[in-house]
């Protein structure tokens, strides 16, 4: 995906006064009354990754698809059909099943029981096989990639643990929220 997709939706509604209420209702939902301005770096890029992909907007969309709908920059068919593609993603605890640094790994969301393998760089270096971290995965057409803030690279021997307070009940909703007020009460954001 190209460097800037994101915040460029981003920058559409944060630098936009027509949403700044949905903004200030976003962050109150997300910090949970805590001052955004209190945020760590890392809840910022939790609050990010949320507000595109998961926060309902007043007219009932995600801003993602809000974004698409609206092409507020009138881009060509090529550029906006990345921002329909990323609207089929799975947010959740990833397992790493392979790694082949500097190009791709093979992942296995433990919720859903998926495989994906995922184009990746950066994080191909970072992880090992048997590691689990949090991360949203989408489909970008031809390929899939991991989109979003950077997650907890958490331990092997943690992996029961994070099963059943993330990966056990289908149904329920998880995302960078969810996480990030759980590793808060926890004591670990």
């Amino acid at each position: 995906m190209e460097i800037g997709t994101i915040t460029r939706l981003l920058d559409y509604y944060f630098g936009n006064s027509k949403y700044s209420r949905e903004v200030i209702r976003a962050g109150i939902i997300f910090f949970n009354d805590i001052p955004p301005d209190k945020a760590t770096d890392q809840e910022q890029a939790f609050f990010n990754e949320w507000f595109v992909f998961d926060f309902i907007l007043s007219n009932g969309k995600t801003p993602l698809q809000d974004f698409y709908d609206r092409n507020p920059y009138n881009y060509n068919f090529a550029r906006l059909q990345i921002y329909k593609n990323l609207q089929k993603n799975e947010y959740g605890l990833y397992e790493v099943s392979d790694i082949e640094k500097g190009k791709s790994m093979a992942l296995k969301n433990l919720r859903s029981g998926k495989s994906y393998k995922v184009r990746e760089y950066s994080a191909s270096f970072q992880l090992n096989t048997g590691e689990l971290f949090f991360s949203r995965v989408a489909d970008l057409g031809d390929h899939f990639e991991l989109v979003g803030a950077d997650s907890f690279k958490m331990p092997p021997e943690s992996k029961k643990i994070l099963v059943e307070e993330f990966g056990s009940v289908p149904e329920e909703i998880v995302n960078p929220k969810i996480l990030k007020d759980t590793m808060c009460a926890a004591g670990l954001l």
